[in-house]
């Protein structure tokens, strides 16, 4: 079982595991994106990579960064 399995199954996990980092860069290098961006669609794309999918709500549950869910109105307004 991956590290990343055990955390989303809820398990004790090595969080310096090479994959966990790998998904905590990648979420960082995506939010720093995010927050030095003010192109609408180019935020809106930003946050689809990170997120997943974009539902019709403004709250989300974030994961330990690596899965989210997203229920977002409007993703400027977060």
């Amino acid at each position: 079982m991956t590290e990343f399995a055990k955390m989303l199954a809820g398990e004790e996990f090595d969080g310096g595991a090479e994959g966990i980092i790998k998904i905590r860069e990648n979420a960082s290098s995506l939010l720093q994106a995010i927050n030095q961006n003010t192109d609408e669609t180019q935020r809106h794309e930003l946050f689809q990579q990170l997120l997943g999918s974009i539902a019709d709500r403004r709250y989300f549950l974030c994961l330990h960064s690596a899965y989210i869910a997203s229920f977002t109105r409007s993703l400027n307004r977060c």
